[in-house]
């Protein structure tokens, strides 16, 4: 979610001044909605999916404490 930002394609570290990547992270960061739905809220509820999909799985420690 760029807000229409065009991004220059820079390398690291000089990506992270490109208009478009730090529109992109303020409207994480402020939680933006898409279809209802902040872009936190769903970031989290995709690691919680992971870990759903993972926690049985041989060799990874998602669902240990």
């Amino acid at each position: 979610m760029t807000d229409g930002k065009p991004f220059g394609g820079e390398t690291f570290p000089a990506l992270l001044h490109d208009p478009a990547v730090m529109e992109a992270f303020g409207n994480l960061w402020r939680n933006t909605p898409v279809d209802g739905t902040g872009l936190q809220d769903r970031f989290a509820a995709a690691w919680a999916y992971a870990v759903q999909q993972l926690k049985d799985t041989p060799g990874t420690s998602a669902g240990r404490s």
